[in-house]
């Protein structure tokens, strides 16, 4: 893996501070990150990084949402734009709403970039087999809160929404947003995620495939 540069490490501190921003202070941001103390993420926003690995520079960067140019960027496809809508309602009536959709439309991308763009959201990772009592211990690490010796009970208020299925713009909408813009090749990914439902897993590895094989002329 080839070592960071001065500029990619600014960049990732520029992420911490944004995202240290959303928290009463940083020892909360610290403590939502896993595998970050306090002392690192003290280090690090006061410009003393000189003994910080650049695997530390890497965690804090994939847990804090710094993207480089070169990396994957996402396009607002109408199931975005739609979640954040249904988001912004969440947070703003204090409930919890249900998103149900298919695979591949993009409702983590959503969630994680909903939780990096507005203060007090944050983005939970569950799994089919984690118990109640996981779920609130992550979720009080994401907002920096400790559980040791604390009880936390929630009324759910819940609700479902379904967003509108992906569709062929908003397909083109990623190739654009990822540097494919020949109509030829983004009409043959098009083509092969429609035979896949649109699923924006699929298409990420067309363009992927696209962009590849364009570097390579």
């Amino acid at each position: 893996m080839k070592k960071l540069t001065e500029k990619e490490k600014r960049d990732i501190v520029a992420g911490l501070e944004r995202y240290a921003a959303r928290f009463a202070s940083r020892n909360k941001a610290a403590q939502s990150l896993s595998g970050v103390s306090p002392a690192t993420v003290s280090a690090l926003l006061g410009g003393k990084w000189d003994l910080v690995s650049d695997d530390m520079f890497r965690n804090v960067a994939s847990q804090t949402g710094t993207v480089s140019p070169d990396e994957w960027q996402t396009a607002e496809t109408t199931a975005f734009r739609e979640m954040a809508v249904v988001m912004d309602d969440a947070r703003r009536w204090r409930n919890v709403t249900w998103v149900v959709g298919d695979a591949g439309c993009g409702k983590t991308t959503a969630a994680r970039r909903y939780a990096e763009s507005h203060p007090g959201a944050f983005y939970v990772l569950c799994s089919e087999d984690m118990r109640r009592s996981d779920f609130i211990r992550e979720t009080a690490r994401r907002i920096g809160l400790r559980t040791d010796g604390h009880s936390i009970r929630e009324t759910l208020d819940r609700r479902f929404f379904e967003p509108e299925r992906t569709s062929a713009r908003d397909v083109y909408a990623v190739c654009v947003a990822n540097g494919v813009t020949d109509r030829a090749r983004i009409s043959e990914i098009v083509r092969d995620a429609e035979a896949y439902e649109f699923d924006l897993r699929r298409v990420r590895k067309c363009v992927h495939r696209a962009r590849v094989t364009d570097a390579e002329r």
